[in-house]
């Protein structure tokens, strides 16, 4: 029977979970042996992950509320002008804009920390040249040889910041300010949360005769707690060919649901019996009412079956797959899935994965399989990590989770500067010894916010929102550091001064025993 460990916090009350927070295992003593060792730290294990996911539900209204609240707010502000242009009107008992009359400018609160939209004119410039800036910028950007990973990382790491936003603005900023092919955005359905999570949105660089199709998954939002109890979620099941694979992750894609574990027992006989499974069979474990649901959209088939259409009728065409924080996740583990399932007219096609703030998947099983199909022999996939941004380093890579990377780390330190890596250092983040430099990052990205525009320019101005959580940032400064922010800041600053060590041409070294 396939393996899981699975916590049990959908099956008990809240108050039953706080309370087995206290109890002591009844039997537990202090033991050499190996087997009663790993047995006391996958009890503790289980209870610090219930623990969290505890105060998550707590906190799950009031934190909907504040963030809501913010948004309206932040969202007021911005079409009326600013602080002073709303006190204006105010004053002078004008009428004052509301936000919500136009969702194509309604942003989110990922949108306020970050308002650029429109890709970056130097890396256009460095990817076609200055004499060719002024042609048709689809067919220069994207050529049927090469799309360059330079500026494929500039529009994946854009991608996976819109993605957080509503569909009318996804859908004005690829076609008016890209310039390009929206296809669909799709709220999908999490069947253990009983509702539509799970974010991602599908476009071409042009309609017709596309050589780029880009899939971006939307990654965790800041006051949604279904969001981080899935990132802080230890829980795992084993399927045959990957390994230990991350549940809440699974359930994000549609493929199961822990209050019915027979949902995964049925992905896993599915993987098992491919060579039987019909060409649009899903593989999602839950029941044929919820796959044929229309109103329950599935991420992994519906996703699947719009990109199959896409590229079956543009011969030339490659795929890219990305996300930031929870969508580098699912992005990650999509792909992976992709191959699993034996998706071969979709995984030929697949030129690149990028991921940003890419919490960890699966356990060492999972991370070679993904090494293996991503990165060899020409390297597809780049995990972009930023300084002490904590959600990389969860799960936990130890003896007890036994989570792992995939491939390779491209590390940005606080000047945005890169280094190519097996794995993030402090790569579990709760360390004594990195408690005080993370502090002084923290403390250093809050001053240099005021300073970035004059060294780099008004591109890189920074909001009076990312400021303000960059300060917050202080008590918890791998929190803000995982801001988008950094990320766009990184592929511009610091992959331009890579350019020559990312290569599509040259495979990255051996996946690391120890990783």
């Amino acid at each position: 029977m396939a393996e899981y460990v699975i916590s049990q916090h959908h099956r008990s009350s809240i108050f039953q979970q706080f309370l087995s927070l206290f109890k002591l295992h009844p039997t537990a003593t202090f033991s050499s042996s190996p087997t009663l060792k790993q047995e006391l730290d996958t009890y503790w294990r289980t209870q610090v992950s219930m623990f969290i996911l505890f105060v998550l539900q707590i906190l799950c209204v009031p934190l909907q509320i504040i963030g809501n609240s913010l948004e309206l707010l932040l969202n007021t502000l911005s079409v009326n002008g600013g602080f002073f242009g709303l006190m204006y009107l105010v004053l002078n008992r004008k009428p004052v804009k509301k936000p919500t009359d136009d969702p194509s400018i309604y942003y989110s609160l990922i949108g306020h920390l970050d308002w650029r939209t429109s890709l970056d004119r130097d890396l256009v410039v460095q990817h076609i040249g200055r004499s060719e800036i002024n042609r048709s910028i689809s067919k220069t950007l994207f050529p049927e040889e090469n799309q360059g990973p330079l500026f494929m990382a500039e529009l994946s790491v854009m991608s996976s910041k819109l993605a957080y936003e509503n569909p009318q603005v996804i859908k004005r900023v690829v076609t008016k300010v890209w310039n390009m092919n929206f296809v669909a955005q799709y709220d999908c359905w999490n069947e253990c949360q009983r509702r539509k999570s799970t974010g991602v949105f599908v476009f071409t660089d042009r309609d017709v005769d596309a050589n780029v199709v880009v899939v971006a998954f939307r990654g965790t939002e800041p006051f949604n707690t279904y969001n981080w109890s899935t990132d802080f979620d230890f829980s795992w099941y084993k399927l045959p060919t990957l390994g230990r694979v991350h549940v809440g992750f699974l359930e994000a894609l549609g493929l199961g649901d822990r209050n019915d574990l027979t949902t995964f027992a049925q992905i896993h006989r599915k993987l098992s019996r491919l060579d039987s499974m019909q060409p649009d069979e899903s593989l999602s474990g839950l029941s044929e009412d919820v796959i044929a649901d229309d109103e329950k959209l599935l991420a992994f088939d519906v996703v699947t079956k719009q990109v199959t259409d896409i590229l079956q009728s543009n011969k030339n065409a490659k795929l890219y797959i990305t996300g930031h924080s929870l969508g580098g996740a699912l992005a990650c583990l999509y792909s992976a899935l992709l191959f699993c399932k034996q998706e071969d007219q979709v995984t030929d096609r697949i030129d690149g994965v990028y991921t940003y703030g890419q919490p960890r998947v699966g356990d060492k099983e999972f991370a070679r399989y993904v090494d293996k199909k991503l990165c060899s022999p020409v390297n597809r996939y780049f995990r972009v990590v930023y300084c002490s941004d904590m959600v990389p380093r969860v799960p936990f890579d130890d003896h007890v989770s036994q989570f792992k990377h995939s491939g390779l780390c491209w590390y940005f330190d606080i000047f945005y500067s890169a280094k190519i890596m097996h794995e993030e250092p402090n790569k579990n983040y709760f360390s004594l010894l990195y408690l005080l430099p993370m502090e002084m990052y923290a403390l250093w990205e809050l001053i240099f916010s005021f300073f970035i525009a004059k060294i780099h320019g008004e591109n890189y101005r920074e909001s009076g929102s990312s400021t303000l959580f960059r300060l917050a940032g202080l008590l918890s400064p791998g929190v803000a550091a995982h801001s988008p922010v950094n990320y766009v800041n990184a592929v511009r600053l610091g992959l331009k001064a890579r350019l020559l060590h990312i290569n599509h041409s040259t495979p990255p070294p051996p996946f690391h025993p120890s990783n």
